[in-house]
């Protein structure tokens, strides 16, 4: 997938079926918009393009109600990826940018600038200034400038629409993690840099790696959760914890990684999660060895949620 900046990049693109949204969390709604995007351009055999913002416009437009974001720019590009589309163009959500009313941004953007030839949404859709522009007057410019608007319906869970602010109610504090991977669709995206720690996993024979996730991300609810991380062309299967480690008396809600069969130091890497289970509640253990015992349950948990034995066990196993 190439990658694009508005303003300043030019991507050589003709007539192109465009989607335009915030996309935060690529969930199953947003989902059935790509799936369609790309069966549309492959119909007309043109290139799809999906067009983005960084950072989330309600932190530019209102930063004392801005959600921390299910996905940051760089997690959303990888899933936008993995859904096959040709080109994403990231727009630099400023304050200019907010101001531009929705006859300016079709006229602008989506004609003079890409040159669509169809665009797809869903049907709640709204763009522009305070989202004036609505769906009707989608259609109206497009009779008059030449481009086809398709609408896609919006995907349910339980009854209710799936959204991204849904979601977002669902994870936080204490919510149905289940319900929200429902939504989702994938397992939920978490990237961050490993800083230096208090090094207490060691002693335990479970040396962990405390990650500084992106400050306006959410995290999900305090507890256990069964992984799988991506660093330095390395994969590995594992646990992380998000919380405050009462065991060690309560401090700042931290995220830590327990990476299976990874031995060295991380300090300084990047490291990209996938989180697909939560598996039990953050709790106070009076004893070291009893937490000891309990984490040994959980990286059982995680070995069988994915399948597979540790490399040392499959080793004897082979001799």
């Amino acid at each position: 997938m190439e990658v694009y900046s508005y303003p300043g990049d030019s991507p050589s693109v003709s007539a192109p079926v465009v989607t335009v949204g915030t996309f935060d969390g690529l969930h199953r709604g947003h989902q059935a918009i790509i799936g369609e995007l790309l069966k549309r351009a492959s119909l007309y055999r043109c290139p799809s393009v999906v067009v983005t913002f960084h950072p989330h416009p309600q932190w530019v437009i209102d930063p004392a109600t801005a959600p921390l974001v299910l996905t940051t720019k760089q997690e959303k590009l990888r899933l936008l990826e993995r859904l096959g589309v040709d080109l994403c163009l990231v727009i630099n959500f400023t304050p200019h940018f907010s101001s531009w009313g929705p006859e300016e941004f079709i006229e602008k953007f989506l004609v003079g600038f890409l040159q669509a030839q169809e665009v797809v949404v869903g049907p709640s859709h709204a763009f522009g200034q305070r989202r004036r522009g609505r769906l009707g007057f989608l259609r109206r410019m497009g009779r008059r400038h030449g481009f086809r608007v398709e609408v896609v319906e919006r995907m349910s869970f339980s009854g209710a629409p799936i959204s991204s602010t849904r979601i977002r109610q669902t994870i936080s504090p204490k919510g149905d993690f289940t319900s929200a991977l429902n939504m989702l669709g994938h397992p939920y995206p978490l990237t961050g840099t490993v800083v230096r720690g208090e090094m207490r996993g060691r002693l335990l024979s479970f040396p962990t790696a405390n990650l500084s996730p992106y400050f306006r991300k959410l995290l999900p609810p305090d507890g256990v959760y069964i992984v799988k991380a991506r660093f330095a062309q390395r994969e590995r299967m594992g646990l992380m914890n998000v919380g405050q480690r009462p065991t060690f008396g309560k401090g700042e809600r931290r995220v830590e990684v327990y990476l299976i069969d990874e031995g060295e130091d991380l300090y300084g890497l990047n490291i990209e999660l996938e989180v697909y289970r939560r598996i039990r509640e953050e709790r106070f253990f009076p004893h070291p060895e009893d937490l000891l015992a309990q984490l040994t349950k959980d990286e059982e948990e995680a070995l069988a949620y994915f399948g597979t034995k540790k490399a040392k066990d499959l080793m004897s196993h082979s001799a």
